[in-house]
């Protein structure tokens, strides 16, 4: 009997370790699909949310790949989320409802110490989405939840270099969206009037449909991943 005993408790160690290896297996395979080279840390993103929800500037610090330090910025709301932003969408009946009002905190800055850089940041428990743009060139930050749905719920989030994303990515992110996005909106200036520097204030409406639903999980992350892509651009 003890025999057997310590024969189900091995196989139990051995079903554990072989479960792991298959979670890391799928979000290293991947990553490693998009990217040539990447990072993977840990943000309190609750801590982060609560600063930029009661501060109108906050500074926070951004851990490095590889732990090579932390990115020490200054941030503070970007308005991207006005005060009569609407979230609509349709159930699984087809019926339009409203969502609820979103707590996402689209944020922009600087480096402190280094005016020229630039740092688009969305937060939400759970969420950061954006770039910290350095010497380097642009860093974009992501949840690790877009590689590997195992990783919804945790405060794990990838690190990349634009320069490292590979020509043969299978999917888009946040370079691409980001790029993509500014180009639509460089070629319709191309077709309006404005002095050099002038600021203005726009509506503008985002649509998502149900493979993003799909990729996102929820209404709630799609909508968090949409402010996170109109904040970037």
């Amino acid at each position: 009997m003890i025999k057997c005993f310590n024969l189900f408790n091995l196989s139990g160690i051995i079903m554990i370790v072989l479960t792991g290896l298959s979670f890391e297996t799928l979000a290293q395979k991947n990553l490693e699909d998009m990217f040539y080279d990447y990072s993977i840390v840990n943000i309190d993103s609750r801590s982060i949310h609560q600063q930029s929800r009661t501060k109108h500037f906050f500074e926070v610090a951004i851990p490095k790949p590889e732990g090579k330090g932390f990115w020490n910025v200054e941030l503070h709301n970007s308005g991207v989320v006005s005060d009569d932003y609407q979230s609509l969408y349709t159930d699984a009946k087809g019926r339009i409802q409203n969502g609820p009002r979103t707590q996402a905190i689209p944020t922009t800055g600087y480096i402190v110490g280094y005016i020229s850089s630039s740092v688009s940041l969305t937060f939400i428990e759970g969420f950061v989405y954006g770039f910290i743009k350095d010497k380097s060139g642009y860093n974009f930050i992501e949840p690790l939840a877009y590689y590997d749905v195992n990783s919804r719920g945790s405060d794990l989030y990838v690190v990349y270099n634009d320069k490292d994303l590979k020509p043969t990515a299978p999917h888009s992110c946040g370079t691409t969206e980001m790029h993509h996005k500014t180009d639509e909106l460089s070629n319709h200036d191309k077709n309006t009037t404005s002095r050099v520097g002038e600021c203005f204030e726009v509506d503008y409406a985002s649509a998502n449909d149900f493979l993003m639903f799909q990729d996102f999980g929820s209404v709630v992350g799609t909508e968090n991943h949409a402010i996170g892509v109109t904040n970037n651009v």
